[in-house]
């Protein structure tokens, strides 16, 4: 997303009185040629610089204020132990103009001996928002890392995407879009094995990284077992049991452990099974699906995945398996007399209603509708009755599904 600072610039004149040098009819003077002072956040941990000279160098409050209130956010976000004032966070603006939306950032080591996360904004003007925010949450998460494993070599054991990934994961705004993107993708079998995608260099994780998110909050659901607790190994203890398995990876990276998929395998299964691990990853995948993340919130995703509740399977209901039909539309439902698909389709129902549960009132509604249909064919009411509560129900899935449209969501 490409947003400018100029609004940026008008709060933080407004807020501290702060206004533009007027541009000089004289020539400029060597001294007015040097780069602007950085200005410091109150108590000095946040500073941002300016490679411009005093008159060109209007974005540095507006960053500084930017940066403030995302490291505010961070610490709203989770519940991590960190002292905010104990992390030198260095931001640079850069002089290109030339509508660069990226953000750099790393952690790197003052000539003082202390350390510091940088962040530099190429092109101030059109940097991406999203991404320095990212950057600065992501320079506190590294800085947490490190003050739990006890030195700088914990970051050099942990993969790249984990951090970043895990970092995602906080943010609110992006998590159910995160959710959405990941599941379409298992849905229709675009991923890889699980040994392959939390591996240290995981390629999918890099191309869509809103899977880095997902694979995060996959390793701090899954808890680690008892059978992993007791195995007669140097990474783990029987008190062990029951810790997030995340916590898990990044207490023994910073007792030297090196990042493995098989010792994954063995904290969440309790032994080092690729097979078992990846079964047990396609499983969280499909409990993902049906989990309320926001209460009242209905996204694309939410109603592409309630639309597979609108196919009906004979073979659930007690029906000879038939691999050249497994399921049944709600048209074919509608038009058949059997007695045992009657009572299929209000046994049904109940799933149909639960995939509603927890999301806006338009889906609510729309789960009634097919309830209505549903209960009608149980009932062996006439055709006419039936095809009318049917097409009523289309009608409204069609509606909801336009309002969806483009990345909207619907919320109570």
């Amino acid at each position: 997303m490409k947003v400018r600072f100029l609004f940026l610039v008008f709060m933080a004149s407004a807020a501290t009185g702060w206004a533009q040098t007027p541009v000089p009819d004289a020539p400029l003077s060597p001294r007015s040629l040097l780069p602007a002072p950085p200005v410091r956040s109150g108590d000095n941990s946040v500073t941002v610089r300016s490679s411009m000279a005093e008159d060109r160098a209007s974005l540095r409050a507006p960053v500084l204020l930017f940066v403030q209130q995302a490291r505010e956010a961070f610490f709203r976000s989770t519940r991590l132990k960190l002292d905010a004032s104990a992390i030198a966070i260095d931001v640079l603006i850069g002089n290109q103009r030339d509508g660069d939306t990226r953000v750099l950032s790393g952690r790197i080591r003052l000539s003082s001996g202390s350390v510091c996360e940088r962040i530099e904004l190429p092109d101030p003007e059109t940097a991406d928002l999203k991404q320095l925010k990212h950057c600065v949450w992501l320079a506190l998460y590294r800085s947490w890392l490190v003050s739990t494993g006890g030195s700088e070599a914990v970051l050099g054991r942990l993969p790249v995407w984990v951090m970043a990934g895990a970092v995602r994961r906080m943010d609110t705004e992006t998590w159910p879009a995160d959710v959405d993107r990941a599941l379409l993708l298992w849905s229709r079998a675009c991923l890889l094995p699980a040994m392959t995608l939390l591996d240290a260099d995981s390629k999918a994780v890099s191309l869509e990284p809103a899977l880095g998110a997902v694979l995060a909050d996959y390793l701090i659901d899954r808890k680690v077992t008892a059978a992993a607790a007791a195995a007669p190994t140097t990474a783990t203890d029987k008190k062990d049991a029951g810790m997030s398995v995340l916590d898990a990876l990044i207490r023994d990276a910073a007792k030297g452990q090196a990042w493995s998929v098989e010792h994954i395998a063995r904290l969440v299964t309790g032994r080092p099974d690729l097979v078992a691990l990846d079964a047990d990853l396609d499983l969280w995948f499909a409990s993902a699906g049906r989990k309320v993340l926001v209460p009242g919130l209905t996204t694309e995703g939410t109603m592409r995945r309630f639309r597979a509740n609108l196919l009906l399977c004979p073979s659930d209901y007690g029906k000879f398996f038939d691999p050249r039909k497994p399921c049944m539309t709600f048209q074919e439902l509608a038009a058949t007399d059997d007695p045992v698909m009657r009572r299929a389709a209000l046994a049904h129902m109940m799933k149909v209603q639960m995939a509603a549960v927890g999301r806006d009132g338009t889906l609510l509604a729309l789960a009634d509708a097919y309830s209505q249909f549903l209960k009608a064919v149980a009932a062996g009411k006439k055709p006419k009755e039936v095809n009318l509560l049917l097409m009523n129900a289309e009608a409204q899935r069609k509606g909801l599904e336009d309002a969806l449209k483009g990345g909207r969501v619907l919320q109570d």
